[in-house]
């Protein structure tokens, strides 16, 4: 459900003059949050195999959402927001930096770096893509920014998960109850002081 809809959002703010990727990306989170809440309750009633436990919502696991749940906002809003000043296909090929940047960030959280080999095919990887990317002649140097802090903070929440989270053995449905709605808040926050003051429909 979640990938359709930032792939509509993102065609939606390229071909109608919507210029509005975060009120876009609160309204998904939105819409994830109804999902996660109706699976966990059709999990409880056995309606689908998987079902949902009952734990105890502690602080620790309040702090937890809370901190993974800034980290998604953020990624997902400075995401959707790099399609106003980058093209879909030059996005695409600097994606190819993606994990590059998660073993950098896995460094700088002391998790430590893999083995030479997957190294060495990440720099070539990585070589590769520069060498695509080389010849874009829009690209935009406030995109740019914009879109590599996306990649750096989707690094930061695919660690922070592992280390908030990763102790509690999370079904994706759960983690997405526990953490959409932790998600929606902070990008309704930034939608309602970024975009809403200049919204324009």
């Amino acid at each position: 459900l979640v990938g359709p809809l930032l792939i509509l959002n993102n065609k939606y703010l390229l071909t109608s003059g919507f210029p509005y990727p975060i009120v876009l990306t609160s309204l998904t989170q939105a819409a994830t949050v109804v999902f996660a809440v109706a699976a966990a309750l059709l999990s409880r009633m056995r309606y689908i195999e998987w079902e949902m436990p009952r734990r105890e919502f502690d602080g620790t696991l309040v702090r937890a959402s809370v901190i993974v749940g800034f980290a998604t906002a953020t990624c997902l809003c400075a995401g959707n927001s790099a399609y106003l000043y980058l093209s879909v296909s030059f996005i695409e090929i600097l994606k190819g930096y993606a994990p590059l940047v998660t073993m950098m960030m896995q460094g700088f959280f002391g998790i430590g770096y893999p083995e030479r080999k997957p190294v060495l095919a990440v720099l070539a990887s990585c070589v590769g893509t520069t060498i695509a990317s080389a010849g874009e002649v829009h690209a935009s140097p406030v995109g740019l920014l914009i879109f590599f802090s996306s990649m750096y903070f989707e690094a930061t929440r695919l660690i922070l998960t592992q280390k908030l989270l990763g102790q509690y053995k999370m079904h994706v449905v759960e983690a997405l109850l526990y953490i959409s709605p932790a998600t929606f808040v902070f990008t309704a926050a930034a939608a309602a002081t970024i975009e809403l003051p200049r919204f324009k429909p």
